[in-house]
């Protein structure tokens, strides 16, 4: 095992990030700040072999560690969190809820007008339809 404050010594590199704990069975998750402390530190060995080990060593796929590296460069891993909804989803959702207001409302001025018109008052539920 390489000990990363030789090669920080050696090669005046930006200190390896603490690897997360994971439960064994369970998927693991990386925070958005351990992406971009693995992608720096990675970007900072040079490439005669300490950068697979230091993979080998965390436990991440390299094709995983080149998507954490355009999501740097590009600045998507810096927004993560939750996904974004897509906008006509969002939309659909909040006319449903607003359809349910209104026909909520809807129903209610029928009933007062309906009442009113059998002239029943507001306390009396004898009301019918």
């Amino acid at each position: 095992m390489l000990e990363t404050y030789n090669n920080e010594m050696i090669y005046g590199l930006v200190a390896e990030p603490d690897l997360p704990i994971w439960e064994s069975g369970k998927k693991r998750k990386f925070s958005a700040d351990f992406k971009s402390s693995a992608v720096a530190y990675y970007e900072s060995l040079p490439e005669d072999g300490l950068r697979g080990a230091y993979l080998r060593r965390a436990g991440i796929n390299s094709s995983l560690m080149s998507s954490w590296c355009r999501g740097i460069r590009s600045g998507t891993i810096a927004k993560l969190g939750r996904k974004p909804i897509d906008p006509v989803i969002r939309e659909n959702a909040e006319l449903k809820v607003r359809l349910t207001k209104l026909e909520a409302d809807l129903a209610r001025e029928l009933f007062d007008s309906t009442c009113s018109k059998q002239g029943i008052t507001k306390g009396n539920t004898d009301c019918t339809f």
